[in-house]
C-alpha cells in the first residue's frame, strides 16, 4: 500500500507464472476481470504491470470474488477493468450491474455484435472496447484514469 492509501487487484479466471491469486484484501482501487480464455490476456494482464507496481497488484479469480470486491464499501472511488471473454460473462456482469454505479468502468467487450455492444453500454462504462483491439488507445485512457485516481504509475 502507498501513502495515498491505493492498491490493486486483478481479477482473472487464470493463474500464471509467480502471480499471486485470490489476495483481495484492502481498500482495492483497480479491479481487473478477466477469466483468461484469450489469447489476448497476457498482453493486457502485460499492459497493466507495465503501469503500476507489481506491490500493488493482486489478483483473485471467481465472479463471486468481483461481486464480494464490489459490495465492499469504500471511501474512493475506484477503477474497474472487466474483461468480458464471452456472451455468458458479460450477462454475468449485467446481473452485477449495480455494483459497478460506484466506480469508472472499462469495459471490454468479446465481439463487436450490435445486442452486445447494447449491453456493454447498459453497464455506463466510462471507456468500452473490444477484445479484437490491439489497447492502444486503452492504455492511454487507463494512463488517465489511474492519474484521476492518484494510483501511482510504475516507474520506467
Amino acid at each position: 500500500m502507498d501513502t495515498t492509501g491505493t492498491r490493486i487487484a486483478i481479477l482473472s479466471g487464470q493463474q500464471t507464472g509467480n502471480t499471486r491469486t485470490e489476495n483481495c484484501g484492502g481498500d482495492v482501487h483497480v479491479l481487473y476481470f478477466s477469466s483468461g480464455k484469450n489469447e489476448n490476456e497476457k498482453s493486457l494482464k502485460g499492459i497493466i504491470r507495465d503501469l503500476v507496481p507489481d506491490e500493488q497488484l493482486n489478483i483473485c479469480q471467481t465472479v463471486e470474488t468481483l461481486s464480494a470486491k464490489l459490495r465492499q464499501p469504500r471511501l474512493n472511488p475506484f477503477i474497474a477493468i472487466v474483461k468480458a471473454t464471452d456472451e455468458a460473462e458479460l450477462n454475468s456482469m449485467i446481473d452485477l450491474g449495480e455494483l459497478f454505479s460506484d466506480c469508472r468502468l472499462f469495459l471490454i467487450l468479446p465481439d463487436r455484435k450490435a445486442e452486445t455492444i447494447v449491453k456493454g453500454h447498459s453497464l455506463r462504462p466510462r471507456f468500452l472496447t473490444y477484445a479484437d483491439n490491439d489497447f492502444i488507445r486503452g492504455t492511454a485512457v487507463l494512463k488517465k484514469m489511474l492519474n484521476m485516481n492518484h494510483i501511482p504509475l510504475r516507474d520506467n
